[in-house]
């Protein structure tokens, strides 16, 4: 017998430092993980023009 896939939320909503992603919907923990590393690149590219990274510290919360 086939064993069901892992059953995961369909929203969840996050912030990256100053910026705040909204309530999003994935199929996968893989397409979550995608969108969570375009975010931070973006967060990233914003925050050397403006300060130090280090200033933000990420924070993900569900």
């Amino acid at each position: 017998m086939l064993e069901q896939p892992a059953q995961y939320p369909k929203m969840t909503r996050f912030q990256i430092g100053e910026f705040i992603h909204p309530p999003l919907d994935f199929d996968s923990l893989e397409a979550l993980k995608e969108q969570l590393a375009e975010d931070v690149e973006r967060v990233k590219m914003q925050k050397q023009s403006n300060s130090d990274w280090s200033d933000n510290p990420c924070i993900i919360y569900t």
